[in-house]
């Protein structure tokens, strides 16, 4: 398998290199001093820039802390800039197996929306190279869990190269700590070296996950002898693995005013809050399948109450949204591909606490990708 083509085209001839990274709070680079700079993600931009100084390269972070491949499915149109003729990516990485890990929100195997990013950076930018990244925690170690082994094969399936840099990292840890493996996240020195917590690295870390990626780059790109005549398109195998969801993609409010002034919608995101009982509001969507996700960034912002969600005017569907950090709230599945009408009632819990951060609808089913209409 002759990988990186499309990169090694750019980087030589082109003189242009998009380089995009998809994945969640490691990939941001949380733990470091500095995303922007002592991140793994940013230290390897950095060094795609000192080894090809001729060469203009541009990063696209679409790193999202505490989400996995779910909802990157359904963001990664837009946040990888997939439809620009001038920013849409050269070269992709992305990092999810670890949040995959466990998720239950799926409803699924963790290879399905996974091979759903896949096919949907093939349909906009086919010429694109794909490298998967795996990191570990300290649960996994240097393990072959379940959501690495589903992402391992659709990347063999579709002849992607991947780079895991948490396995090693991991053994380097034991080797230093002599040939002992640490106990605890918590208190081993050997781990607190690399580690703020049980996953997330610190700026030792972050050097150690960029040096193993830069490694892999160097392996492929320095043993290339011929520069390809052109962009080289990426393998995509004739059968997909899975049955894939149709044309996930996400959208929200942004542009409308609620009649509800209970409802707020920040004019520059779209992003719907409210901290009153009762409120509600009205919005329609095309497509068969919908998912909220909220997003709380703190305990004092979580998203607290119940949500009676109604569509068509059936009987009202009671969703706890109880908790901070990112949250997927499944509302339906298998609906008509039609238009649907949604009204969102916003109820309080027992202590009368109503906190609502609702970010963006996720929709599936409508190849049109037609978005959602607020109704007044």
């Amino acid at each position: 398998m002759d990988r990186l083509n499309n990169t090694y085209y750019q980087l030589k001839v082109a003189k242009k290199l998009n380089v995009a990274y998809l994945g969640g709070s490691v990939t941001d680079g949380y733990g470091s001093t500095s995303k922007a700079t002592k991140s793994w993600r940013a230290l390897t931009t950095q060094w795609l820039k000192s080894q090809y100084p001729n060469a203009t390269i541009t990063e696209t972070n679409a790193g999202i802390g505490g989400t996995g491949s779910f909802y990157g499915a359904h963001r990664v149109i837009q946040d990888l800039k997939l439809t620009s003729a001038t920013e849409k990516p050269d070269l992709v990485f992305i990092e999810f197996a670890s949040n995959d890990d466990g998720e239950t929100y799926i409803n699924t195997t963790p290879d399905v929306y996974m091979e759903s990013i896949i096919q949907t950076i093939y349909k906009y930018a086919p010429q694109a190279d794909i490298v998967m990244v795996y990191i570990t925690n300290f649960r996994r170690k240097d393990t072959e869990f379940p959501s690495k082994v589903a992402h391992k094969k659709v990347a063999e399936a579709y002849q992607i190269p991947y780079v895991d840099v948490g396995a090693p990292l991991w053994k380097e840890i034991v080797k230093e700590n002599g040939g002992v493996a640490p106990t605890s996240f918590k208190t081993d020195a050997a781990w607190l070296k690399y580690y703020k917590d049980s996953v997330h690295p610190i700026d030792a870390g972050y050097a150690k996950y960029a040096q193993y990626v830069q490694e892999f780059l160097s392996d492929i790109l320095s043993k290339k002898t011929t520069t390809p005549s052109g962009r080289v398109n990426s393998y995509v195998p004739s059968k997909t693995l899975n049955t894939l969801p149709v044309a996930p993609y996400i959208d929200n409010l942004k542009g409308f005013t609620p009649s509800d002034s209970k409802i707020k919608v920040n004019s520059s995101t779209g992003y719907i809050t409210s901290t009153s009982a009762w409120a509600s509001f009205t919005f329609k969507f095309t497509g068969t399948d919908l998912n909220f996700w909220i997003y709380g960034q703190s305990t004092s912002e979580a998203d607290t109450g119940v949500l009676n969600v109604s569509i068509d005017g059936g009987a009202a569907k009671k969703i706890a949204i109880t908790g901070n950090n990112h949250k997927i709230l499944p509302v339906a599945s298998g609906l008509a591909n039609k238009e649907h009408t949604v009204t969102v009632e916003l109820a309080p819990v027992a202590n009368n606490k109503a906190n609502l951060n609702l970010r963006y609808f996720l929709i599936s089913g409508d190849t049109s990708m037609r978005g959602v209409t607020l109704v007044k």
